[in-house]
């Protein structure tokens, strides 16, 4: 689908996900890094320009060829996508990485990953 619910917009702009801890900083600085790296290597890979990449930064459906195939390979960096399909499993160890120390916050982010799974 190409609108998000208002429960996954709400999830991912929330302001009560600041950090309380030092595992929540590494965490969150983790996944950062992680996605970081992906991004610079998924531009090489996927033969994606500055403009495709900057797809990761705006939440936006991806419109143009560059930008499927660069967010394809980022997806499939963080294990949400295996084998060209949602992976319910890599998507719930990210959520796991990320939203660990907020057990409500987890429990919603498993609940969309369940909802995408049936849709996607």
């Amino acid at each position: 689908t190409s609108s998000s619910s208002p429960d996954a917009d709400s999830l991912i702009t929330s302001t009560t996900l600041s950090p309380t801890s030092n595992e929540t900083d590494a965490a969150r600085a983790s996944i950062k890094e992680q996605l970081a790296k992906l991004t610079e290597s998924c531009k090489t890979s996927s033969q994606a320009n500055s403009d495709d990449a900057k797809i990761i930064e705006t939440e936006s459906v991806p419109k143009t060829e560059g930008e499927k195939c660069f967010l394809q390979c980022v997806y499939g960096g963080l294990g949400i996508v295996k084998h060209d399909q949602f992976s319910v499993e890599g998507a719930k160890l990210l959520a796991q990485k990320r939203f660990g120390s907020f057990p409500e916050e987890l429990e919603k982010a498993n609940q969309l990953i369940e909802t995408c799974s049936k849709e996607a």
